[in-house]
């Protein structure tokens, strides 16, 4: 009982001095977690920090929402500016398009288009290997299509 009280304790007194904040502040979150076509909403609360990158795994690939300008990812231009600032985000999940990587046919594509599970994720470097290690690492949060 005494080791449980230790731990508690040590938490707050973390919180209080501005140390690690709970999980739930560090998680990307989907809301809600299940859409259909009629869905004209999708809210994404971005992890303080959140890397500098967006992006969302499908059965279909990979597709970047959101990057650091600077990137020069094949010349595209991010369409959801000031993502490095960003707390929260509402995107409407019928006119959502990612910067899907193909060798031969890259492009801006629609994201929801077939049922399944689309894990969205935000890291400071996605699709890599070796990220730096100082990158802020990857969380990611899963939403379910349905049609």
């Amino acid at each position: 009982m005494a080791a449980r009280a230790s731990v508690v304790l040590v938490a707050l007194a973390l919180c209080a001095a501005g140390g690690p904040a709970p999980a739930e502040t560090r998680a990307l979150a989907c809301e809600p977690t299940s859409l259909t076509p009629d869905s004209t909403s999708l809210r994404l609360t971005l992890p303080d920090p959140h890397g500098r990158e967006l992006g969302v795994s499908t059965e279909h690939g990979f597709f970047y929402l959101a990057w650091d300008e600077r990137a020069g990812i094949e010349g595209a231009t991010p369409r959801i500016q000031g993502f490095r600032e960003a707390r929260e985000l509402t995107l409407d999940p019928r006119t959502l398009e990612g910067w899907h990587f193909h060798a031969t046919d890259h492009g801006w594509r629609p994201i929801f288009t077939e049922p399944g599970r689309y894990t969205f994720v935000t890291a400071d470097v996605l699709q890599t290997d070796a990220p730096p290690a100082d990158a802020i690492p990857p969380s990611r949060c899963v939403v379910e299509y349905r049609k």
